[in-house]
């Protein structure tokens, strides 16, 4: 092999890969780069692996990075968040980073062993992990990771940075040092397919109560430091999480299959990628809620179905659906009954590409978005 085949053959081999399916993979794709290669054998795959859709894996001393890359905000309000609690309790712990190729989908979908609940309100963070069970929560991103983290808006995304202040330093560290890099940049898509970003270990070290203060999305820079101060609790000491980052697409009319399946691809993916990340034998808990629905106006019954659908094709034990009010819920309601009453009733296995077009056939439309 010349030098070039020998560097891509030895980065595949770095990331689990057998040295024969990455020998055929650089030579298939002309010695172009690891992400092609990465997408011939996940693509050609006679059963794909998850793990090797794993293009890194990237762990921290949360000490060293929050010194190295402090958190900061442009914002004054967010700002003035991190100086509730920044020299309250320690940062430490360990925080990994894991970005994700597209997986095939499977070829068959049936109704499975996933507990679904569904519960009418926000994400709560509740610790309940043992050494048998890893809990994980889904960030409505951006195509950049955390796009808008340090401005005035206040929406989910720039909740649970400001919230969790280290990922402001992990993705500070990102862009400074990998923004060029194929497989570590801190973007949740390569323009075409969803790579996820996997974070585990996230301290939270505030919790700032939305419900009553009026304080979401742009309400947020036009609060008082009164206002601020009132609606934050410190969490002593930090809780920890884990999340899954994955950006919706945005569109208007009516869906089309290939954005159906995009979507479904795009969950399935990071939903895998918990799975695995956590731990195959291990329990594996999912929150999720409204993603695309508001600032990119995803069509909420069909964003509920897609979410359930992709956590039982992933095989999640568990599936936590947080509605935040009630017309959510009545959607969510109606996307599992038609999908298990209508699409794949219990014990029938449908091809996935028949159920993707069962769905465009419903004619499911965008809304519009809600400006946060």
């Amino acid at each position: 092999m010349d030098h070039s085949t020998e560097h891509l053959v030895s980065l595949l081999l770095e990331m689990g890969i057998d040295r024969d399916q990455a020998i055929n993979a650089v030579i298939a794709t002309g010695n172009s780069s690891v992400d092609l290669a990465l997408d011939y054998i996940c693509n050609n795959a006679s059963e794909q692996t998850p793990e090797q859709c794993r293009l890194c894996e990237d762990t921290y001393e949360v000490s060293e990075l929050v010194k190295e890359y402090p958190p900061s905000f442009s914002n004054r309000n967010k700002t003035h968040l991190l100086s509730l609690h920044h020299n309250m309790e320690p940062y430490e712990g360990k925080l990994t980073y894991t970005r994700w190729k597209k997986m095939n989908l499977p070829e068959t979908y049936t109704k499975n062993a996933t507990l679904l609940e569904v519960r009418e309100d926000i994400y709560q963070y509740e610790r309940h992990e043992s050494q048998d069970e890893v809990e994980w929560y889904v960030n409505f991103a951006d195509q950049v990771l955390f796009v808008a983290y340090s401005g005035p808006l206040f929406a989910q995304d720039e909740i649970q940075v400001a919230e969790h202040p280290i990922l402001a330093s992990l993705v500070t560290l990102y862009r400074s040092k990998y923004k060029n890099d194929t497989n570590r940049r801190p973007y949740t898509t390569n323009g075409t397919d969803p790579t996820p970003v996997l974070i585990q270990g996230a301290q939270r070290r505030i919790h700032v109560e939305l419900t009553n203060s009026g304080l979401y999305g742009n309400a947020f820079a036009r609060g008082t430091t009164e206002q601020v101060t009132k609606a934050t609790t410190l969490i002593r000491p930090p809780t920890v999480t884990n999340l899954i980052a994955i950006e919706a697409p945005q569109g208007y009319g009516t869906y089309a299959a290939y954005t159906i399946e995009f979507i479904l691809v795009t969950a399935y993916t990071g939903f895998m990628g918990a799975k695995v990340q956590g731990g195959i034998s291990k329990k594996c808990v999912i929150h999720t809620g409204n993603w695309g629905t508001g600032a990119y106006g995803g069509n909420k019954i069909l964003m509920a179905m897609l979410q359930i659908i992709a956590a039982r094709l992933a095989g999640i034990d568990q599936l936590v659906y947080h509605t935040f009010m009630p017309v959510f819920t009545a959607a969510y309601k109606e996307a599992l009954h038609t999908l298990d009453n209508k699409l794949a009733p219990e014990g029938k296995t449908v091809n996935i590409r028949d159920l993707i077009n069962k769905i465009e056939s419903l004619g499911y439309r965008w809304g519009f978005s809600d400006g946060n």
